[in-house]
């Protein structure tokens, strides 16, 4: 945004530099010089003022508008990108804040309670080997799926603090 922010504002300063030249400037011109007849020195002043009849710098204050336009147009562009980024972002670290939330609260308790009641269980005789180690597989797959949630929540804050800076200060 600061670089279209920029952009924006050369363009804008080309255009009044352009539309300033077009008109000409009067020049002043001052300066002595020896008169052999009168056989004094003589002092001068000289005064111009071309008339722009033909040439008004058109052309280039045409070309600098366009340019300046075309600045604004990409910065908008900009502007509409950094909100959309910012949307799917804020989307994706909802939807992974709830899977986080989810699998906390909900998924790997319950894992760990079936665990448990099955490693009770094959003690007293009632549950085979198997289903211990299965129970213990799942769970440490929710755990891993846990982790993967965690790992997109962090990436999409990132993401966020990329286009908007830091979010939150500590204090």
């Amino acid at each position: 945004m600061l670089k279209a922010r920029r952009q924006v504002a050369a363009g804008d300063a080309d255009v009044d530099l352009q539309r300033s030249q077009r008109y000409p400037d009067v020049r002043v011109s001052l300066g002595s010089q020896y008169d052999e007849l009168e056989g004094e020195r003589v002092n001068l002043v000289g005064f111009s003022l071309p008339l722009p009849l033909f040439d008004r710098n058109q052309g280039n204050l045409l070309a600098a508008s366009s340019r300046a336009d075309q600045a604004r147009d990409l910065q908008r562009a900009t502007e509409l990108q950094i909100q959309a980024e910012t949307l799917q972002a804020l989307r994706d670290w909802r939807s992974a804040a709830a899977d986080v939330d989810d699998l906390r609260n909900r998924v790997m308790p319950a894992g760990q309670r079936t665990v448990d009641d099955l490693t009770r269980g094959f003690s007293l005789g009632r549950f085979a080997q198997l289903d211990v180690l299965e129970a213990q597989r799942a769970l440490i797959a929710a755990r891993g799926q846990y982790l993967l949630a965690q790992r997109a929540q962090i990436a999409a804050w990132a993401r966020l603090e990329r286009l908007h800076g830091p979010l939150f200060t500590s204090p």
